[in-house]
């Protein structure tokens, strides 16, 4: 992941452009960006394409040979649908691989197929935009990819804990 990095000053020192945050209302936040107070949590920078290759790396870490090998160390929580943001699909066939991410005013999420190897990143920049993942995995992903019913479940557990729920 050569275009990816923890570090919270990254964006200011990179020297690549940057997808400025923005608030609920469409304004850039103050300072172009927000960091996170638990970077390994959620303060990842990173690219479509890193993501792309973290998927293919992961999932075929996770079903290597065909079954559950390496499992354990990619996933600690391998043997449940969802953990440590990683969602884990496997019936119908071709097993799949999920992974996603947020701070504030950044989206990132990430689905792979593992023996065909297909599969979609999507990267926002808006506190809005879980409104256009919800769109995304209700409609045009709907169907086509399975893991679209765990994703729907994990925003609407975020959102019960951003309101101050317990979900």
């Amino acid at each position: 992941m050569t275009g990816s990095c923890f570090d919270p000053g990254w964006p200011d020192t990179e020297g690549r452009p940057l997808a400025h945050g923005h608030d609920a209302d469409g304004r850039q936040v103050s300072a172009g960006y927000s960091t996170n107070p638990e970077p390994a949590a959620g303060g990842l920078w990173t690219t479509a394409v890193d993501l792309a290759a973290l998927a293919a790396s992961c999932g075929g870490a996770t079903w290597a040979g065909g079954d559950r090998a390496g499992a354990g160390d990619a996933h600690p929580q391998s043997y449940r649908a969802y953990g440590w943001s990683t969602i884990l699909h496997t019936t119908c066939g071709d097993r799949e691989f999920g992974h996603g991410g947020q701070a504030y005013d950044y989206r990132a999420m990430a689905w792979m197929r593992v023996h065909s190897g297909c599969g979609p990143v999507m990267l926002s920049n808006a506190v809005t935009d879980r409104e256009l993942i919800r769109h995304l995995t209700a409609t045009e992903l709907s169907g086509r990819i399975r893991l679209t019913g765990e994703w729907q479940r994990a925003i609407e557990a975020a959102v019960g804990r951003e309101r101050g729920g317990t979900a």
